[in-house]
């Protein structure tokens, strides 16, 4: 659980493009990551 502290914390460093369009796929690719990192910790 520590290494989405982390990574959360490294991708909020990054400047992000601030067109709505851009911040939203960036939100869901991060979400998607999420899920990912989840399940397979479970998998």
């Amino acid at each position: 659980m520590s290494n989405i502290g982390a990574f959360a914390q490294k991708h909020h460093a990054i400047p992000i493009d601030f067109t709505p369009f851009r911040r939203c796929i960036a939100r869901l690719a991060l979400s998607i990551h999420f899920y990912i990192h989840y399940f397979t910790s479970y998998g």
